[in-house]
C-alpha cells in the first residue's frame, strides 16, 4: 500500500536539508508504511501548512483519513446575501430555489483543501449537495455526465435519434 499525505494538489515531501516540504510531483512524496505514521505526522504539524491535507492510497485510488474541519456558521444576512448573489438558483442543476431550501456548498471542498470563505460557498439544492458530496466540480460534472448517459442508454439505445446524439456527444468529449 502506498500511502501519501495529499491535499489533491500539493503532496508533503522532503527536501535536500531533510525538512517537510511540498510538491506536485507524486513520485517525490514521501511514501508512509502505515495509516498511523501518516496521522502522526499530520498531528505533530497541526498548523496552516497542513490544514486541508488528508491521508491517500495510491494504489486504491482513495481516500483514507481526513482531518474533521470546522465550518464558520453563516447567518441570515449571509445566506440571503448568497441568495441574492445567485439569483436563488441552484448553481449546479439551475433549479428555482427558496430561501429555506438553499444550502450552501463548498465549491471546493473543505477535507480537499478549499477555503471556508465565502468566495469557494454556492448555494445548491439538497439533492444536488447530496450528489456532488466532498468531490471537486470537474468531478461533479463527470458523475453527473455518467449517470446521464447510463440511464439514457439504458431507456434509450434502440432509439435512432439517441444513437446519433450519443455518437455527437463522445465526439464533443
Amino acid at each position: 500500500m502506498a500511502i501519501v499525505i495529499t491535499n489533491g494538489t500539493y503532496y508533503i515531501c522532503l527536501n535536500e536539508n531533510g525538512k517537510h516540504r511540498k510538491t506536485v510531483d507524486i513520485n517525490k512524496a514521501i511514501q508512509y508504511d502505515s495509516i498511523k505514521q501518516a496521522k502522526g505526522y499530520l498531528w505533530s504539524h497541526q498548523d496552516n501548512k497542513t490544514q486541508g491535507y488528508y491521508i491517500y492510497d495510491t494504489e486504491k485510488e482513495r481516500v483514507i483519513w481526513k482531518q474533521v474541519v470546522r465550518r464558520k456558521h453563516r447567518s441570515a444576512v449571509t445566506r440571503e446575501m448568497l441568495y441574492k448573489q445567485y439569483n436563488g438558483r441552484c448553481q449546479l442543476c439551475g433549479k428555482k430555489l427558496t430561501l429555506d431550501d438553499m444550502t450552501l456548498d463548498h465549491v471546493v471542498p473543505l477535507n480537499l483543501g478549499g477555503a471556508d470563505e465565502l468566495e469557494n460557498i454556492q448555494i445548491v439544492c439538497y439533492a444536488c449537495n447530496q450528489l456532488k458530496n466532498n468531490i471537486l466540480p470537474e468531478d461533479f460534472l463527470n458523475r453527473v455526465t455518467n449517470v446521464f448517459m447510463y440511464q439514457m442508454e439504458k431507456k434509450c439505445k434502440h432509439n435512432l435519434q439517441w444513437k446519433c446524439i450519443k455518437r455527437l456527444l463522445k465526439t464533443l468529449g
